[in-house]
């Protein structure tokens, strides 16, 4: 019985549930479990699906995540929390900024030296950054040991090793290494509901430094929701399905809120975005019938990221002190992408930018917006085929969305 397994996997504590609780159900039966961590409540996830899927219903508490959740292939499952009282919340930071390596390592090697290997824990996941931090991160790596001090100093094992940048084969020296954690990195998910859930990075993201340095080139870690899936090869696609989140808030993010890639039918309904650093909600490449609905979207790089994906629809919306509101970018230069966007309904104030999109976007309504104000510009229209329409602009200049030409076509709408 799946009661049996988890308790197991579990071990029961009093001591525990100071953190909360979780109530796992399935089609047969019900369990109340003590939170222990996130390595077990990963074990949890992988059997629920196993066994055709369930709910886990997180009470009121603090859950504290140590490496983050990697799971593959799961699908029917089903996340809820108390909106505003079940948080999600990373563990202290103690060696950021604290580790380099002491001496090129070849990726094929699997070794690692540094000069701090205190920090690292065998079992959790770490990103590699060029020692002048260029780039965003160089390689991903798990730790598989850590050589005992005195033996081979800083000498560590690493399980699996994956360089980002094209052509790369060996770890430079003076390298930095940061922790990989992500509250929830999946690979090739579906049918997933996520609800009610905050997840709190715990920290300022702009308190976080590298060698006296705002850390500012990454965005792979310290994140909410990552679903990924394959994008490079088109046979491929959809690789995921039904992705929902709804009433969760994403916020004291140093990476992305919710990114999810090469997923069919994907609702972002509800959630609050505030202070996430970079994207805070990406739909990116090869995703397809994406919406999202009643958001608020509060500082950070972008509000809605849109890269390489169709049939999505931004509504009711508030962007506020955003870099770009909407960002559409066609970053793989694939025609068949980029098409068929809808915004409509949705607020944007103390912007740089509300909604730019690249040349190669097409098809792209925005209707009933309102747009005041912005640093630079409303409006930044590459693309083609774009309809603006019924909008009202305040404090944008004369003519917002550009010179009117066959790309893009105004009407009835209120410039003050």
């Amino acid at each position: 019985m799946i009661a049996a397994r988890l308790v197991a996997i579990v071990g029961l504590s009093a001591a525990l549930a100071a953190q909360g609780t979780m109530t796992i159900t399935t089609a047969k039966e019900s369990l109340t479990l003590p939170w222990k961590d996130d390595t077990v409540f990963a074990e949890i996830l992988k059997g629920l699906s196993d066994r055709g899927g369930g709910t886990i219903a997180f009470s009121e508490g603090t859950f504290v995540f140590d490496r983050g959740v990697n799971i593959q292939g799961v699908k029917g499952l089903t996340l809820t929390g108390v909106p505003g009282a079940t948080i999600w919340k990373f563990r202290a930071l103690d060696e950021w900024g604290k580790i380099k390596t002491t001496s090129a390592v070849k990726i094929s090697d699997k070794k690692l030296v540094v000069d701090n290997p205190q920090y690292i824990v065998a079992g959790r996941r770490y990103q590699a950054y060029y020692p002048d931090q260029r780039g965003g991160r160089c390689v991903e790596m798990a730790v598989k040991s850590v050589v005992e001090p005195g033996v081979t100093p800083g000498a560590i094992t690493l399980g699996f090793v994956n360089a980002t940048h094209p052509g790369l084969t060996e770890i430079p020296a003076g390298a930095w290494i940061v922790p990989e954690i992500n509250f929830i990195d999946g690979w090739i998910l579906s049918d997933i509901t996520v609800k009610g859930i905050t997840f709190d990075g715990g920290h300022d993201p702009k308190s976080l430094t590298i060698d006296g340095k705002p850390y500012t080139t990454g965005h792979t870690t310290l994140c909410g929701l990552v679903f990924r899936a394959p994008y490079k090869d088109r046979a491929k696609k959809p690789a995921g399905r039904n992705l929902r989140v709804e009433q969760c808030v994403f916020r004291n993010l140093a990476g992305r809120g919710f990114v999810a890639y090469n997923t069919e039918g994907i609702v972002v309904k509800g959630c609050v975005f505030d202070g996430v650093r970079t994207e805070a909600c990406e739909i990116d490449h090869w995703c397809d019938k994406a919406e999202i609905r009643d958001c608020n979207f509060k500082g950070g790089f972008s509000g809605v990221q849109l890269n390489d994906c169709n049939g999505v629809t931004v509504a009711g919306c508030t962007f506020d002190s955003v870099g770009i509101g909407v960002n559409g970018l066609d970053a793989m230069k694939d025609p068949l992408t980029n098409k068929d966007w809808t915004i409509e309904g949705c607020s944007f104030k103390n912007l740089e930018t509300a909604v730019r999109l690249d040349a190669n976007v097409m098809r792209v309504a925005l209707r009933r917006n309102t747009f005041m104000r912005p640093g630079k510009t409303a409006l930044d229209l590459l693309g083609s085929e774009i309809t603006v329409e019924d909008n009202v602009f305040e404090g944008c200049g004369p003519t917002p969305w550009g010179i009117a030409t066959d790309r893009v076509k105004a009407d009835r709408n209120a410039v003050r």
